[in-house]
């Protein structure tokens, strides 16, 4: 999934610092008020495949659908045909699936598209609760195509979204003349800082006004590497979003996550995240299990989306390589 061998030495020492960057975050949490965001629903921030079980993290380790929402640059780095599907359970409100395509074999230029939907007939009816304030959304489609130039990946995408408005008590049909419609912008970049380690950063929701309270503006950075001769990968990975209606302040996340290759057909993948702000209290943890062969993948992830409740976000995925 990713590229090479890292140092056992930084290994070591970027847990040590991760570990103890935690606890001071979470002293200083203890001794400040709590600042409360708004929560929003779980299909906002999962990009699907196994994204889940790098607490919706990665954004410079996946190189399929998902990417065209962590970072768009990624579709073209990785040379493939393939489809993924994933289907979700979320801690709170309605199940969605996930469905994409990319294409990185058959042109110079890698393209991709995905689309994203509720299970549910088209004259269903949301409570308040169960679309959190308001906030679902009906459909999401995306669009992207992205080009390597030496060491640097650039890519672009675009996304069309159908949602409800937020309210405080919603009771809207799916064909309600008052959906939000409209469309955002993504657009990343991805850097080889070494033949084994990747850096990018990407701006997912550029251009939102129309749908900034369905998709809100997320600006990311992402670091990952290979090590144990390329058996494991570890990321690290910086998000802040956007202010949405009933926010303080701006929610960020911290994540470290880590994926390890056991035999040649099994993979475990983690994640914990928190939020490093003072007094900034979410964390999340998240896992997963995949089977990989040679031209399919199929993964079972899990997230504790808030580690203050007990709900769980649980998903299923396959990935579809079709030679070319």
């Amino acid at each position: 999934m990713l590229f090479g061998q890292f140092s056992k030495y930084q290994l070591f020492a970027g847990a040590i610092a991760l570990a103890g960057g935690s606890a001071v975050l979470t002293g200083e949490h203890l001794a400040l008020a709590a600042v409360e965001t708004v929560a929003v629903p779980e299909e906002y921030e999962v990009a699907g495949g196994p994204s889940l079980a790098f607490a919706n993290s990665g954004s410079v380790a996946f190189a399929g659908p998902g990417s065209l929402k962590l970072n768009p640059a990624m579709l073209a780095l990785e040379k493939q045909y393939s489809f993924g599907g994933s289907y979700h359970w979320p801690s709170l409100g309605r199940e969605f699936y996930k469905l994409g395509i990319v294409d990185s074999k058959t042109s110079p230029i890698a393209a991709g598209a995905s689309y994203t939907s509720i299970l549910a007939p088209a004259d269903a009816t949301f409570g308040g609760e169960s679309a959190v304030g308001g906030r679902y959304v009906l459909h999401r489609v995306g669009l992207g195509a992205a080009a390597v130039f030496n060491v640097l990946s650039v890519g672009i995408s675009g996304q069309w979204s159908e949602a409800g408005p937020v309210k405080d008590s919603v009771d809207i049909d799916t064909k309600s003349e008052e959906a939000i419609r409209g469309t955002s912008i993504n657009v990343g970049v991805v850097g080889l800082l070494t033949p084994t380690t990747r850096l990018g950063a990407s701006i997912e929701g550029l251009i939102n006004k129309s749908v900034k309270n369905s998709a809100p503006k997320y600006t990311r950075i992402g670091l990952a590497s290979l090590i144990l001769q390329g058996q494991s990968s570890v990321h690290l990975d910086w998000q802040k979003r956007e202010l949405l209606i009933g926010d303080a302040e701006a929610e960020q996340m911290l994540t470290g996550s880590v994926s390890v290759k056991i035999y040649d057909y099994l993979r475990l993948m983690g994640a914990y995240g928190q939020d490093p702000q003072p007094g900034h209290l979410r964390a999340t943890a998240a896992a997963g299990v995949s089977l990989v062969g040679p031209k399919f993948s199929l993964s079972y992830t899990a997230s504790r989306p808030d580690l203050r409740n007990e709900e769980s976000h649980q998903a299923i995925n396959m990935n579809l390589d079709v030679s070319m």
